[in-house]
Parts: structure tokens; sequence; C-alpha cells
């Protein structure tokens, strides 16, 4: 369940800007609009899942009621204002975040629960980072990791 909510949380803010982007122009009503779909789908679907599946159906309706609310939100913006907060980086970033996730789970699980979470975090933090400086995903990221160099070298 926490899963499903996290899922959802982490597609609202990996669209974040789109609501203020509507927001703060000549559109702001679409998101008054979009957010009014977003509550009815979520009621409907909470009304069709928690018989289903209790408490996870909840969290489901939130998860999808999120996700189309933010597709709604990514395409109105796509068509009317002829902006995409999304590049092929999104794309890879994506995938980083899959690998490193699942890297994190398959790991064998150790008997010391402070060792576990350690090493745990260590390992889908190096897979994450590594990626983000092998693909170059963010400039400032390769930025701050050349500098960081610079410094442990001594030349800085």
């Amino acid at each position: 369940m926490v899963v499903i909510i996290g899922l959802g949380k982490l597609i609202d803010g990996a669209a974040g800007v789109n609501g203020e982007l509507l927001s703060m122009s000549a559109h702001y009503r679409v998101n008054l609009y979009l957010i009014l779909l977003m509550a009815v789908m979520n009621v409907v679907l909470n009304w069709l899942f928690i018989p289903l599946w209790g408490i996870e159906g909840a969290a489901l309706a939130s998860c999808l009621s999120l996700l189309l609310f933010n597709l709604l939100k990514w395409a109105y913006i796509r068509v009317r204002l002829a902006l995409d907060p999304f590049s092929s980086k999104s794309l890879i970033l994506l995938l980083l975040t899959g690998l490193a996730f699942a890297a994190g789970w398959f790991m064998p699980q150790l008997s010391h629960l402070l060792l576990d979470i350690l090493l745990r975090s260590l390992l889908i933090t190096a897979i994450f980072a590594a990626g983000v400086l092998a693909f170059r995903v963010s400039e400032e990221a390769s930025e701050l990791y050349r500098k960081l160099l610079l410094v442990l070298q001594g030349r800085a």
C-alpha cells in the first residue's frame, strides 16, 4: 500500500511544475477543471476498488487518479502551450530509478537491520549516482562531481 501511494506521489512530484505552469498562465481555469475531474475520478475509483481490495484499492485509486490527472495536465501543456517539461533524459532517470530500486529489492537481506539499511542505501545511491554521471543526465551533478574531483586532487 505504501509503495502504491509513494508511486502516485512520485508521479505527482515528477510532473509538479505542470500545475503551477497552468495556474500562473491564462489557462488557470483548466487546472481547476482537472482538479475537479481528479476528485470525481478518485471517488469513483475508491467506490470501485475498496470493496475489491480494501485499503490497497484505496491506494490504487489514488495512484491512478494522480497518474491520469498529471497525464492530462502534461498533454494540455504540450498541445496548447507547446511546452514539454520532459526530455529523453527523463526516460534515462526513470530507468536508472527502476534499476536502483530493483538492486535494492533483490539484495539479500542481512541479519543486522542497521547494517542492512546502510548497505542497501549505499547500493541504491551508488547505482543511481553512477548512472546520472555516466549518462550525463544532469549538468549540475556532472559539474559538482568535477569540482569534487578537483578538490580531492588538491587543485581547487
